[in-house]
């Protein structure tokens, strides 16, 4: 579990300053927050996408309160950048805002997560999912088994 810097907001804060959420204590007893951890595996890649000129990507984790309606509100973000170039790793969270630096720049953050979520998303529920059928679609035989209505290569 990853560990908030004492010189940060911490989680206690983000509950008692809203009336409509609880003490963190209670929330974790009552198994109401979770977290949605994107960092450790795509940091690796994050190195590797922030050396290629004009990129930028950062790791990413999320933690969520999880509302009466059964609904999940996000109410932190961190984004991380790994130590490379010299320079030393960086991370911060971030929190929803109401002012209007704040307000865009935590759209840019859910964004960015977001982005990180659905692709992970994408790679274990679909390509995990084909795994068992690659070595059939890697074969030649494939396509000249299709009904020529389905084959897209017919269809010029």
């Amino acid at each position: 579990m990853s560990m908030v810097h004492p010189n940060r907001q911490s989680p206690q804060s983000w509950s008692s300053e809203r009336q409509d959420f609880m003490p963190v204590d209670k929330a974790l007893e009552q198994k109401k927050l979770f977290i949605i951890d994107c960092h450790d595996l795509l940091l690796p890649f994050v190195s590797k996408v922030r050396r290629i000129k004009g990129t930028t990507m950062y790791g990413s984790r999320a933690l969520f309160f999880l509302k009466p309606d059964g609904t999940l509100k996000p109410l932190a973000i961190e984004l991380t950048r790994p130590q490379m170039d010299g320079k030393p790793q960086w991370n911060k969270v971030f929190t929803p805002s109401s002012e209007a630096t704040g307000l865009w720049l935590w759209r840019f953050v859910k964004a960015h997560f977001l982005a990180h979520d659905s692709g992970y998303y994408e790679l274990v529920s679909h390509w995990y999912m084909l795994l068992p059928f690659f070595p059939y679609l890697s074969d030649n035989s494939f396509l000249s088994n299709l009904p020529n209505s389905l084959c897209p290569l017919d269809k010029q």
